[in-house]
């Protein structure tokens, strides 16, 4: 999702909250999507924590804890989450 909304022409940041992208991957390769995604202009931030989200109208500030303990406040239009998968296991469902 991150290199089709940068390749769209939207500036991405990623923010993880483990060391590497792509957890369930061998760490080379996942390093290796993360140099050429950064190439194209994905921005990461790895380690990291979201403290709060605020809502200030036409922008929302994401505030965040970084792995060297200090916070960042990252400000943007639209914010897309994505927080992992689940199976839906119900029958219906």
């Amino acid at each position: 999702m991150a290199q089709a909304f940068c390749r769209l022409g939207s500036e991405v940041t990623v923010i993880q909250r483990s060391g590497q992208i792509l957890g369930k991957e061998d760490r080379d390769m996942a390093d290796a999507v993360m140099q050429n995604l950064a190439a194209e202009g994905v921005k990461y931030y790895l380690n990291t924590s979201v403290l709060s989200v605020k809502d200030l109208g036409a922008e929302r500030e994401v505030v965040l804890k970084l792995k060297d303990g200090k916070t960042a406040h990252l400000r943007a239009e639209t914010i897309l989450v994505a927080l992992g998968r689940a199976p839906t296991l119900e029958a219906g469902a």
